[in-house]
């Protein structure tokens, strides 16, 4: 049960003695042991802050991160969850927190008797998957626990506070590297950063990207390609687990499958030949003659991170006017060869994000007013809302023209009704 501050919890838990072993950190007592998913779900429970209950300190559970979890375990055909979630035992356990002759460890049978400290969403995603099922058995999985018994829960607070704060984030840099290194696509960070690897493997962009850890200091960092390219050219929707992007839609792949089947093959190679044109195009305004456009495009501001971004968004505008693979970057981009970023209007836009959409407005303005073609850029959070709203618009307007149907049949029943009964009146009258 996740929140038993709503007070729907079963007695019985159904627990048995499991092998654990006892040991102190100061004078606190933990328990490290492991329960099935299906077990540990019954026992935990979270009371999270921003409820009544005032000593509570945990996190309001993010239902998209839940329903993210719950797809990865289901996508699992390995699955393996090795940190251990972290519980406090209520204080109604208190006394029967005991080890039997067999050194296995005893605690009271009663659900929702252990406050989540750290896991919750770990733990939680199991819930809405069938454990019992022999279709969805194999994921009840044994779940490691460290138990803290008899704390209070300032105690448990600062436990809480030291795992979320002081517990160093692992580098990004680091995340998108193994994830390009995965055979499935499963993950959304495996398509993106593969392309933004071998973006820096070949092509214009050979060498300007640092992908690992280790790679010297560079302009570009693979964080500047693999969020936007998931983001917006792969529209990859966290909420449903899905892609519709401009990139996706040209050529979509099965996250499902092998990277190196052939439908997948040919969509990752469809989508680096459209990364790789559009940025020759976009490196080509910086070229001269007798310079070193490298050192053209530094100077111009076409190697920050932001103008970077803001291209990938023009691009994105672009492939969603086009809605081909093959198109003319270089007479798209004509408009642009003139840009400077570091002079101007752009260089008056700050840092970050406001000047990733100042960049992309201004870019995309140049070009509609040369081109002829309204090239707009609009966060693809704004199309999805728009799609619905017209859905749910259509099947409002289906449901009223249904509905008058229905209406005017029932009209033209009732008049055929009317005219058998005039004419049945004229028949009794002329007898």
């Amino acid at each position: 049960m996740l929140f038993r501050e709503f007070l729907v919890f079963d007695d019985d838990a159904g627990t048995k003695p499991v092998s654990a072993i006892p040991f102190k950190q100061n004078s606190v007592r933990l328990h490290l042991f492991t329960l099935p998913a299906s077990q540990l779900l019954k026992i935990a429970y979270v009371s999270r802050r921003g409820t009544s209950r005032d000593e509570s300190y945990q996190r309001i559970i993010n239902p998209n991160r839940l329903k993210s979890l719950t797809n990865f375990i289901l996508d699992s055909k390995n699955l393996l969850m090795a940190n251990p979630i972290i519980i406090a035992f209520d204080p109604e356990t208190y006394g029967s927190v005991t080890y039997n002759e067999e050194k296995k460890l005893n605690f009271k049978n009663i659900a929702c008797s252990a406050w989540v400290i750290d896991g919750q969403h770990r733990i939680f995603a199991f819930k809405d998957i069938d454990l019992p099922s022999k279709k969805f058995k194999k994921y009840d999985i044994q779940i490691p626990i460290v138990a803290l018994e008899k704390t209070n829960t300032l105690l448990q607070s600062e436990t809480f506070l030291n795992i979320n704060y002081y517990q160093k984030k692992i580098d990004s840099l680091l995340i998108y590297d193994l994830a390009a290194s995965f055979q499935y696509p499963r993950n959304a960070l495996v398509w993106p950063s593969l392309l933004t690897l071998k973006l820096n493997e070949s092509g214009i962009l050979q060498g300007l990207i640092k992908v690992k850890e280790l790679d010297e200091k560079k302009s570009l960092q693979t964080t500047n390609f693999v969020r936007t390219i998931l983001e917006e050219l792969l529209g990859y929707n966290s909420a449903i687990d899905d892609y519709d992007g401009p990139l996706y839609t040209l050529a979509k792949f099965n996250k499902n499958t092998r990277i190196d089947t052939p439908k997948n093959e040919s969509a990752f190679k469809s989508h680096l030949d459209i990364l790789q044109k559009y940025f020759v195009e976009v490196m080509a305004l910086t070229k001269k003659q007798g310079t070193n456009w490298k050192d053209n495009a530094t100077a111009r501001g076409f190697l920050s991170s932001s103008a970077i971004q803001a291209f990938m968004l023009v691009l994105s505008a672009i492939l969603r006017v086009e809605k081909k693979k093959n198109i003319d970057f270089k007479s798209i981009l004509k408009p642009l060869e003139n840009v400077d970023f570091t002079a101007g209007t752009y260089a008056e836009y700050r840092a970050g994000y406001p000047s990733i959409q100042g960049y992309t407005k201004d870019l995309l303005q140049t070009i509609s007013d040369q081109i002829g073609k309204d090239y707009r850029y609009t966060p693809i959070s704004q199309i999805r809302k728009k799609i619905e709203t017209a859905k749910k618009s259509k099947a409002k307007s289906t449901k009223s023209k249904a509905k008058s149907t229905k209406s005017k049949a029932k009209s033209t029943k009732s008049k055929a009704k009317s005219t058998k009964s005039k004419a049945k009146s004229a028949k009794s009258k002329t007898k």
